[in-house]
């Protein structure tokens, strides 16, 4: 199911189309081929093409006054796509203290916890509240934007240098104090005005992610197939390009991690399959000795998978362009400033969620936690008998609160 709006307003921003192309192809090496095609590509276009519904503040009713504001509504859409996923991670704080004006998470746990259509989501109770008793004001909204760490994504949206400079009078700096240069080409009222609802919409995340904008949901999407084979034709291209590359090249793209390729990046959200030997929940996709009866692991299927292979059970008919000609502005038009701000806004939240979990792959799982991951891994590695079943993620009860 897909919305083709966002909180209301319909998403205007076009996909990625050949300026993105050419940056993909131009990739030096795995991780900047990763950045461009996971953050830029596959990160906008399933919340641009899904959207999102059932949100408590509509951008229409909030920032009405703007309506026929392009440059407003460009960013209240870039913010709008950014939070429905920045929402998700409320639930890993649910019941925790944000700080005096954010207040405490609070996350519905079942069915029984909603007590009408409109309340079955995350919310920050304390926020709602201000802003229904008149408490809520551009300073409120800055500190809960501080306490939610939103302030300093926006930030690094507009660049680590900006956020962390101090000097008035140069015209990039953005800390708390200059607030009015949070966004580029904006004015004060402007500014203002997406600040507030930026953190009217921390406080209630949105009842109706479409299903194409979700991991899970989106697979029965058609679209999803043929988005995400191209990006599999781009690796197939710049594989087959590699053969002519040093042995340094060859090992960017025909390894995993075993050079390092994702070890510190934003990308590391799940250990169990980040690494070289890592085993997957699939098997027997082509003939292939080597993991005849097996699982496969990341190095199997990079394998299998190059172009090269002759058991491959597709083939690309062209790897070519061809509509990707002359001046590549012309081809696309797309908005360079505002797609780089929101994949810089998901780059941050990725990098956050990568450090939670990081956090909590260190302090361990209480048992109840690893009887919970044992159970959905034991489902999803369903066939006992292929030889290396054993290979699954299994987990242990090491942490008690």
């Amino acid at each position: 199911e897909r919305a083709g709006s966002a909180c209301g307003i319909p998403t205007t921003s076009k996909l990625p189309g050949c300026q993105f192309a050419e940056r993909a192809m131009s990739s030096k090496d795995l991780r900047k081929f990763w950045a461009n095609v996971e953050l830029r590509y596959h990160g906008d276009q399933h919340g641009l093409i899904g959207g999102v519904r059932g949100c408590k503040f509509e951008v229409g009713t909030e920032l009405s006054e703007f309506a026929h504001n392009t440059t407003v509504m460009r960013y209240a859409e870039d913010i709008v796509l950014f939070m429905s996923i920045w929402g998700r991670t409320l639930f890993a704080y649910d019941d925790m203290d944000l700080g005096d004006y954010a207040g405490t998470v609070v996350c519905p746990h079942s069915t029984d916890d909603c007590v009408d259509d409109t309340d079955c989501t995350c919310s920050l109770p304390t926020v709602l509240e201000a802003i229904d008793n008149g408490s809520f004001d551009l300073d409120y909204a800055i500190n809960v934007l501080t306490e939610t760490s939103l302030y300093s994504d926006i930030a690094s949206a507009r660049g680590w240098a900006a956020m962390f400079d101090v000097a008035d009078d140069d015209g990039d700096d953005i800390s708390i104090d200059n607030w009015q240069n949070a966004f580029v080409d904006l004015d004060t009222k402007q500014t203002e005005a997406l600040l507030l609802y930026t953190a009217k919409q921390a406080a209630y995340h949105p009842r109706s992610i479409m299903a194409y904008a979700l991991s899970l949901g989106s697979v029965n999407d058609p679209i999803f197939w043929g988005a995400h084979n191209s990006w599999e034709r781009m690796w197939h291209w710049k594989r087959i390009e590699s053969v002519t590359a040093t042995d340094h090249e060859k090992t960017w793209w025909n390894s995993w991690n075993e050079s390092d390729v994702l070890a510190d990046s934003n990308a590391a959200t799940c250990t169990w399959s980040s690494g070289a030997e890592s085993t997957l929940p699939f098997y027997d996709l082509m003939k292939d000795e080597s993991t005849e009866n097996k699982y496969y692991t990341n190095k199997d299927m990079l394998r299998m998978f190059h172009p090269d292979n002759k058991a491959l059970p597709h083939i690309y008919d062209s790897l070519e362009y061809n509509h990707c000609t002359g001046d590549l502005s012309d081809n696309d038009d797309v908005d360079v400033q505002h797609a780089d701000f929101r994949t810089n806004l998901m780059s941050s939240v990725r990098k956050k969620m990568a450090q939670r979990y990081g956090a909590k792959v260190e302090r361990g799982y209480t048992d109840h936690e690893a009887t919970q991951l044992n159970s959905y891994y034991e489902s999803l590695f369903h066939m006992k008998t292929l030889d290396n079943y054993e290979d699954r993620p299994i987990y242990e009860g090491t942490y008690s609160p």
